[in-house]
């Protein structure tokens, strides 16, 4: 059965993806959270040395596959995690896969690559936790001039793009003209951006920790139900066996009806060619052969109890010169 549910927010975390150029303060963007834990790929964590962050330092894809495990499945207090950065991520099972193969990276690798890091992503958005990427920024197209046209975070292939789809906010971090820091976080056509939440605005303080709090008032609750859809494969069960037990009740009306042996033994032949099922051909069968044994019966022999009543089938369920070649199969 399916169920048809009003959609509702289930949890506060927040899981995004901030990217920019280096040195905009990406990692000072997270240095605030609370009992959180980096996973540190590019050794960028001394703009917030004085945080005295809790790290871990990831060489390769199977450190953050045993981060991932530790986080996902040991009692620990942490409750938001930073990678910083999955540019780094990349690049680490990029070399990963070429020190594996001994060449360059072939068409088939550049597939293994985006299927790899991608699951990594999705497994660390999908923890009970706060969730945020960092990344570096890179142009995903180029206007005749060289100039980008769009900026995205640096992934290769269609992760560059992809990642804004499984994720709540993605925001782009720049130093404006006047040395002042600033975030995008509303759709816009230069950059990849977005905010599902609907609470961070484009002049929102850059700190993470501000956000989490934010986020805090969003209202949740599981989803409701509200209806549901019958499994099609059960549906399908219910209407064949209705049908079977109607075409086996029109069957045992018109054999009440015959006054032959020979009409019954017609009957026995043609019933391997009718599809019910078997319990309801083992009752017409009976039936059957207890009429050859009435009608066969020595004329002295019957009595006026054993006469046989013929019940007339209700008109409305009586189709016209009815036989058994003509019974609709289930």
């Amino acid at each position: 059965m399916l169920e048809i549910k009003k959609y509702n927010v289930k949890d506060e975390k927040l899981k995004a993806v901030v990217y920019g150029s280096s040195g905009v303060g990406k990692t000072t963007f997270a240095g605030n959270t609370k009992n959180s834990i980096f996973a540190s790929a590019e050794n960028g964590l001394r703009s917030i040395a004085e945080k005295k962050p809790t790290f871990v330092v990831i060489k390769s894809l199977k450190d953050l596959k045993d981060l991932y495990n530790y986080l996902a499945n040991e009692k620990h207090n942490f409750e938001t995690v930073i990678i910083d950065s999955i540019t780094e991520i990349n690049d680490i099972i990029k070399n990963e896969i070429e020190k594996k193969t001994g060449k360059d990276m072939q068409i088939k690798d550049w597939g293994t690559l985006a299927k790899d890091i991608k699951n990594i992503l999705r497994n660390f958005r999908d923890l009970p936790m706060n969730v945020l990427f960092i990344a570096q920024e890179m142009a995903d197209e180029k206007d005749e001039n060289g100039v980008a046209m769009k900026v995205v975070p640096s992934l290769n292939g269609k992760a560059s793009t992809e990642i804004a789809y499984f994720m709540d906010i993605v925001g782009y971090i720049y130093v404006n003209k006047n040395g002042e820091r600033k975030i995008l976080t509303k759709s816009n056509s230069k950059y990849l951006t977005k905010d599902r939440t609907g609470i961070i605005n484009n002049d929102e303080e850059i700190d993470f920790q501000v956000w989490i709090d934010k986020a805090k008032d969003i209202v949740v609750s599981e989803d409701e139900v509200v209806g549901s859809i019958e499994d099609s494969e059960k549906a399908t069960t219910d209407v064949s066996e209705t049908k079977s037990l109607a075409n086996k009740n029109l069957i045992l009306a018109k054999v009440k009806a015959y006054t032959t042996v020979e009409e019954c033994n017609n009957a026995l032949n043609k019933l391997i060619e009718i599809k019910l099922k078997e319990n309801h051909l083992q009752e017409i069968v009976e039936a059957i052969n207890e009429k050859i044994k009435s009608l066969s019966a020595p004329v002295e022999e019957i009595k006026a109890e054993d006469e046989v009543v013929v019940e007339e089938i209700p008109e409305e369920v009586q189709p016209e010169g009815l036989n058994l070649e003509e019974v609709i199969q289930a």
